[in-house]
């Protein structure tokens, strides 16, 4: 080979072994040697000038480029397919790029092998035909051209439409064309494979809600449409194939012809509305949000008409809907709309106790068990206030119950170094991403590997992840919410949720809800109907909650009509905690410095903690309320709900029933506030000192002779 090397003329046989899409185009062993190799690089990168380098295997490229003398025949499987080199010379044969010609070899043994489905299926079946050994001698180069195939996941989509009758139109009831209600991955498939995916959908994606007669969620009476598809437009293409439409009948309307044969029917032969009016805990579910309808607002704000699909042009809107702010609507949106009335309404809770319970001895109690009433007796009332009212990504310790402290922190994508003060952690892909892949295995593992980071990194709780809708986009958090469709972003929220919590991290959604907006965001008002908000914006959390099993929640900036959703009863407490038997914490976005982020109707809502760094607002607000036994009452039940979130996460790991929290002062500490004492006593005779001898140079100037005072 030194002599090649060297510039003297010689042909050099050699073999394909790996495509690269970067620097070196393609690598080629020699025939004779295999474990001496070469590289061919475009030098124009247009692929009509190669370059020929000499390489070994311990050094991937070399700066030793090949004479022009030097031709290199390319062999596969005994057959000459190519002669290339740096020279110019007669007899040259186009060089087909590696990928490209293994690529042919692997779809035309695909098509005779139908039954390789999978990736290592493929791999073994290649490496076992002749001269595929050759494809092993390197490494990792080996799977180089086996990811060049064609090889990938398929995802299979289900969709449904449901009638449209003269029930929905008298009654204000919307409907869309086609609605997702089931979606699966495929294992990793070769050119030509298949395979059959069982996918189930429940009936309750069937239901719509009535907001207006029925005033809970009905299944209508009709045909419900079924089908797989790539996307909507293409299973409603399907489903209006199925009704005898085609893109020649309806003049271009649809954007190409479907396929009735994969659509199925389902009739309901009657209007259902009790099978979904009440929830999975024996709730009764019924209208909780026409405060926020200004169709139906007791401030009557003014009229709004709906946009709706049973008279498109009469109800498109030509101008922005107008709503008066009248003196209701002013009252309502007053800080602190609780009066103290309720003072005396419940019995004074029992507080500092000495009952000798641990925060660890509630170690896998129920929610409901009664041993909670004996342990939350023994919380003072300043721990209380502190744990609620300074919840800046942290619960705080309270020394009464044996609790320590935890850090929360944000993470939607994951823990980041500007989030960690540049501790080592994974930021992941932003969840739109993260809902395109269809993939709810994926997503889960990325849960599990956040929840990691979060062991490693001593955190109990994540701002995170986000659940609002794409319904604009405008709206500054896109990037941090999965979808425009409800129930994609719900899957594979759940699925994320579960991976997250299965480390024992608390994750807290964001933000409880109708959050579309970044700028100017404090207590902006948010209207809207009741089948909106629950059909498309509470559809997330409902799913990540029930589904996934979400502990807790936080809610936005935005009101709700005229409510800030941290003070909405019905948003935390009907829907949250009754409706979906949420037993977590529900804290408040960012509130340091925000008066209308009220602490005491927050807490008779069912706001538990305040996301505040400072003692400013709320913990001085708080004093006030110390002989409200109404007030007290629900710091109490928010300190449940905290605890009861702490309790089973990964901050009592090691922890045991008898241990005990002390609060140690480190001597660095003390030795500051020791030097502090020492100067503000320092600063103290420094200025009795100044202002002694200002009295006495003033009492000489007094004392001097008038013409010394002129």
């Amino acid at each position: 080979m030194d002599n090649i090397i060297g510039g003297r003329s010689a042909v050099i046989q050699v073999t394909f072994l790996m495509e690269d899409r970067g620097f070196c185009k393609d690598v080629f062993a020699t025939v004779e040697k295999p474990t001496r190799y070469y590289n061919r690089i475009f030098e124009n990168y247009t692929g009509e000038v190669a370059t020929w380098y000499s390489a070994s295997p311990s050094i991937f490229e070399s700066d030793c480029r090949i004479s022009p003398q030097t031709i290199f025949e390319v062999v596969y499987q005994g057959r000459l397919c190519a002669r290339d080199g740096n020279g110019d010379f007669e007899g040259k044969i186009p060089f087909v790029p590696f990928f490209e010609f293994e690529r042919r070899e692997a779809i035309r043994c695909s098509k005779k092998l139908p039954n390789l489905k999978g990736y290592k299926q493929m791999k073994e079946k290649l490496l076992s035909l002749p001269g595929g050994e050759q494809y092993s001698l390197h490494g990792a180069c080996q799977d180089n051209w086996i990811y060049a195939l064609s090889f990938g996941k398929e995802t299979v989509q289900v969709y449904f439409q449901s009638p449209y009758t003269d029930y929905d139109k008298a009654n204000g009831i919307e409907k869309a064309a086609v609605e997702l209600a089931g979606f699966a991955k495929t294992d990793v498939l070769a050119p030509g494979a298949s395979e059959t995916v069982n996918i189930t959908v429940k009936k309750s994606e069937l239901r719509t809600y009535d907001a207006n007669k029925a005033k809970t969620y009905i299944v209508d009476a009709g045909d419900y449409y079924f089908t797989v598809g790539t996307d909507s437009h293409n299973a409603l293409n399907n489903i209006l194939a199925a009704k005898g439409y085609t893109v020649e009948n309806t003049n271009g309307r649809m954007t190409a012809d479907g396929d009735a044969s994969l659509v199925y029917t389902w009739n309901n032969p009657a209007l259902d509305t009790t099978t979904y009016a009440v929830s999975a805990n024996g709730t009764a579910i019924t209208n909780l949000f026409d405060e926020s309808d200004p169709n139906k607002s007791s401030d009557a704000p003014g009229s709004v008409t709906w946009m709706s699909r049973s008279d498109w042009t009469g109800t498109i809107p030509t101008a922005p809907a107008q709503l008066t702010a009248n003196e209701t609507l002013a009252a309502d949106l007053a800080f602190t709309q609780y009066d103290g009335s309720l003072a005396d309404s419940v019995e004074m809770p029992t507080l500092g106790a000495k009952n000798g319970l641990t925060l660890a001895s509630m170690i896998g109690k129920d929610f409901d068990d009664p041993e909670w009433n004996t342990l939350l007796d023994q919380l003072t009332y300043d721990e209380m206030v502190n744990t609620i009212t300074l919840g800046f990504h942290n619960t705080a310790a309270a020394a009464s119950i044996g609790k320590t402290a935890t850090k929360d922190e944000n993470g939607p994508q994951g823990l980041t170094a500007a989030l960690t003060g540049g501790a080592s952690a994974m930021c992941y892909t932003s969840e739109d991403v993260m809902a395109a892949t269809f993939n709810v295995d994926l997503i889960n593992d990325v849960g599990r590997c956040i929840g990691e980071d979060c062991l490693a990194m001593g955190y109990s709780g994540l701002y995170g992840p986000g659940i609002n809708m794409h319904r604009t986009a405008y709206s500054g958090r896109n990037f941090e919410y999965y979808a425009e469709d409800p129930f994609i972003a719900g899957t594979i929220c759940a699925a994320e949720v579960q991976g997250i919590q299965s480390k024992g991290v608390y994750v807290y959604l964001k933000h409880v809800a109708l959050n579309d907006s970044e700028t100017s965001r404090r207590g902006v008002n948010t209207w809207l109907n009741e089948q909106t908000a629950r059909e498309i914006y509470l559809e997330v959390a409902d799913k990540a909650i029930t589904d996934g099993g979400a502990w807790d929640v936080m809610t936005g900036f935005n009101r709700w009509g005229a409510t800030w959703c941290g003070a909405n009863q019905n948003l935390l407490t009907g829907f949250l905690r009754e409706e979906l038997g949420m037993r977590g914490m529900c804290i408040t976005d960012f509130s340091g410095s925000s008066q209308y982020m009220d602490l005491v109707d927050g807490l008779i809502a069912g706001s538990d903690i305040w996301d505040s760094p400072m003692p400013k607002i709320h913990t001085t607000k708080a004093a006030n309320y110390e002989n409200d036994a109404y007030i007290v009452t629900q710091m109490r039940d928010a300190m449940h709900h905290i605890l009861y979130t702490v309790v089973n996460s990964n901050a009592m790991n090691g922890w045991a029933s008898t241990d005990t929290l002390k609060t140690v002062t480190p001597w660095w500490q003390t030795a500051i506030y020791a030097l502090i004492a020492v100067l503000a006593v320092l600063t103290v005779l420094c200025a009795w000192q100044l202002s002694k001898a200002l009295k006495a140079k003033k009492s000489a100037v007094n004392t001097a002779p008038a013409a010394d005072q002129q």
